[in-house]
């Protein structure tokens, strides 16, 4: 079960800022006994001359620690000239 809270807002000069945040349990387990994860939890900043500013944590931890056939460097054993 998630549950994503985002806040944006908008300054005059076309600023953009806010918060998101995506939290989860896991309903079924006994285990977890109902504990919330933090999956993600940034601030962030976007503006059209500067750019996005992200700090924080966009990906959740078990994302960038994940291992799996897609995560390996991978070729196909032809070279070009």
């Amino acid at each position: 079960c998630c549950l994503f809270i985002n806040a944006n807002f908008k300054t005059n000069s076309d600023l953009k800022y806010g918060i998101a945040t995506k939290l989860e349990t896991e309903l079924s387990s006994d285990q977890n006994r109902g504990r919330l994860d933090i999956d993600q939890a940034f601030v962030f900043a976007d503006s059209e001359n500067y750019g996005k500013l992200e700090f924080g944590n966009a990906i959740a931890v078990n994302q960038k620690m994940k291992v799996g056939p897609a995560a390996f460097v991978r070729g196909n054993g032809v070279s070009v000239q």
